[in-house]
C-alpha cells in the first residue's frame, strides 16, 4: 500500500478564551446521584469481597498484591493516586496529583505508574511518572491548551507513547514519544482524535517496535490506522478507515480495529497485517450497520470480544467473533447498556453494565480436588522418605502442585501433571520434630484447591540414633552369648 502524506492542517484557533471546566459539565451532570468506588469480587462466584469508596476512580492496575488506582474529585479539580491491599482493600497510601484531573486508566509498566492529567489553573496538560511508592519521578509539561484525556499511554522498549488534544481546535493533537525512564522528549507527530467520546476513545498501542494510532479527519469523514516506527516516528504504512472511537488490538502479527464508513453506511471489524498494512479480512456485526462507530476489541484464544459503540448511545450487546476469519461465534444482550470494554481472565470474559451488574461468560470451571498425601507418618532424621500427592481435576485439566515441607523447603507449582496421576517426591528432614506437609493443587487456568495437611514425626535425631548403634555393638562385644541368643530368636 503506498504511503500517504502525514502532514496535518494547522488547528483553527478561536478568538474567545475557553474555560475548560465548562467542557466537562455535561459529562458529569447528575454526578450527585451516583456513588462509586473500587470493588473486589470473587472471580468464580461474583461474591463481593471488599470495596473502597471513591468519587470517580480510574480503571485500576493490580501488581504484586497491590491495587493502584487514581480517584478524581470533579468539584475540586483534584486527583489522588491510591495504593490498596489487593486481598483486603485496606488503605496503604495515597499521593496527590497536584492541580489536575485524571481521566484515563491507571497504567503500570516496568514498576512505574504513568499518568496524564489536566491542569485547569494553567489550561494545560501534564504527563507524569511515579514509582510504586507514589514518588514522582518526572513530569512532562504539554503545550498551553494541550491536554491528555480519555486516552491511555502505551509503554514499550523503554519508551512511552500518548496522544493529546488541543482545547481550541477540539480535534487536533499530537502523538508523543518520551523516554520512559527520564521523561525526555524523543519525537512527536500530529494526529486528530475524538477526545470527548469518554467511554471509548482512541489510544495508541505498540508491537514489533512500531506504534499504531488512529488519525481522524473530522471534515472528510475519513480516518487512518497509522503505523509509525517506534524509534523515529516515521510512517511505515497507512490504512484508510472511516470514523472510529476504537483502540486497536494486536494479535499474532495483525491489528484488529473497528470503524464506520459514512459512504457505505457499514460498520466493520477489520484485521490488518501489522507488518505490511494489508487487509486480511473484514466482517460486519448483524444489526450494527448504521452509526456503528467502533468499540475497542479484546482478543484472546483466537477470539475477538467487542461491545459496539453507537453514536450518542451506549450498547448492551457483547459479540464474540473468530479471529481467524471474523465469523460470528456468539453474542449476548446485557440487561442494561454498558460503557465498558470486556476483560479476560481465568478463561472467562467479564463485563459490567451501567446498572451495577457484572457478567461472567465462559465454560464453568471447577478447581482441582484437595490433594491426597500418602507416605510414612514417621521416621528418622537424615533418612530420605517418599511421599505421593494426587489431585483430580473434574474438567480434565492438568494439575500443578505447591508443596511445603515445613522445614523451610518447598516445591513451587511442580507440573503440569495429568489429572489423577500421582506425583512422588523424596524428602529428608535433618532434625527431630513434628512436621506438617502442606500441599495444594491448581489447574492451568489458575483455579486452586484447598490446602491438604499431613503430619510426620521425626522423634529421634541423627546423633542419638548413631549413639544407640555404637552402644549396642559394644554390648554384643562384651557379652557374646547375647549375640547367639538374639540370633536364635531371629531364626525362630
Amino acid at each position: 500500500m503506498p504511503l500517504e502524506t502525514f502532514n496535518k492542517p494547522k488547528p483553527q484557533i478561536k478568538d474567545e478564551s475557553i474555560n475548560p471546566s465548562e467542557i466537562f459539565d455535561n459529562l458529569f451532570a447528575g454526578l450527585d446521584e451516583y456513588s462509586g468506588g473500587i470493588y473486589c469480587m470473587d472471580a468464580n462466584t461474583g461474591t463481593q469481597l471488599w470495596s473502597y469508596p471513591m468519587t470517580i476512580p480510574s480503571d485500576p492496575a493490580v501488581i504484586d498484591g497491590k491495587v493502584y488506582v487514581i480517584d478524581t474529585d470533579y468539584y475540586s479539580y483534584y486527583s489522588s493516586l491510591y495504593c490498596l491491599d489487593a486481598d483486603t482493600g485496606a488503605y496503604i497510601w495515597s499521593k496527590p496529583i497536584t492541580d489536575g484531573w485524571v481521566f484515563s486508566e491507571t497504567i503500570v509498566a516496568d514498576e512505574k505508574i504513568y499518568v496524564g492529567s489536566i491542569d485547569f489553573y494553567n489550561y494545560s496538560g501534564r504527563f507524569q511518572c511515579f514509582d510504586l511508592d507514589g514518588n514522582n519521578l518526572w513530569t512532562y509539561m504539554m503545550l498551553p491548551y494541550e491536554i491528555m484525556i480519555f486516552t491511555n499511554p502505551a509503554v514499550s522498549n523503554g519508551k512511552v507513547y500518548f496522544t493529546t488534544i488541543d482545547l481550541y481546535s477540539y480535534y487536533y493533537g499530537n502523538l508523543y514519544c518520551l523516554d520512559a525512564e527520564t521523561g525526555g522528549y524523543i519525537w512527536s507527530e500530529p494526529v486528530s482524535t475524538f477526545w470527548y467520546w469518554f467511554y471509548d476513545s482512541n489510544s495508541p498501542i505498540c508491537a514489533e517496535n512500531n506504534v499504531y494510532v488512529i488519525d481522524i479527519d473530522p471534515y472528510s469523514y475519513f480516518g487512518y490506522l497509522r503505523c509509525l516506527n517506534g524509534d523515529t516516528g516515521s510512517i511505515v504504512w497507512n490504512y484508510p478507515l472511516g470514523w472510529t472511537f476504537s483502540t486497536p488490538a494486536y494479535y499474532e502479527g495483525s491489528i484488529i480495529i473497528s470503524d464506520f464508513d459514512f459512504h457505505s453506511y457499514n460498520g466493520r471489524i477489520l484485521r490488518i497485517n501489522a507488518v505490511t498494512g494489508s487487509l486480511i479480512w473484514q466482517a460486519y456485526l448483524p444489526g450494527y450497520y448504521y452509526f456503528f462507530l467502533g468499540g475497542s476489541p479484546v482478543v484472546a484464544d483466537d477470539k475477538i470480544y467487542i461491545v459496539p459503540s453507537i453514536y450518542f448511545y451506549f450498547s448492551q450487546d457483547l459479540f464474540c467473533l473468530d479471529a481467524n476469519n471474523g465469523d460470528l461465534i456468539w453474542y449476548y444482550s446485557l440487561d442494561y447498556p454498558t460503557g465498558s470494554s470486556p476483560s479476560i481472565a481465568l478463561g472467562r470474559v467479564y463485563l459490567p453494565d451501567m446498572s451495577g451488574n457484572v457478567y461472567a461468560f465462559g465454560v464453568k470451571n471447577e478447581p482441582p480436588t484437595t490433594p491426597t498425601i500418602t507416605g510414612p507418618s514417621g521416621g528418622r532424621p537424615g533418612k530420605s522418605y517418599d511421599y505421593s500427592f494426587t489431585s483430580v481435576d473434574t474438567d480434565g485439566d492438568d494439575v500443578y502442585y505447591f508443596i511445603y515441607w515445613d522445614d523451610g523447603t518447598e516445591e513451587i507449582w511442580n507440573g503440569p501433571h495429568p489429572s489423577g496421576t500421582s506425583l512422588t517426591l523424596s524428602h529428608t528432614w535433618d532434625e527431630k520434630g513434628i512436621y506438617n506437609i502442606t500441599a495444594k493443587a491448581k489447574d492451568g487456568l489458575g483455579y486452586e484447591s484447598d490446602w491438604a495437611i499431613y503430619q510426620v514425626k521425626m522423634p529421634k535425631n541423627k546423633i542419638s540414633t548413631d549413639l544407640n548403634k555404637i552402644l549396642f555393638e559394644r554390648l554384643i562385644q562384651r557379652f557374646p552369648v547375647l549375640s547367639r541368643i538374639l540370633n536364635l530368636i531371629y531364626i525362630n
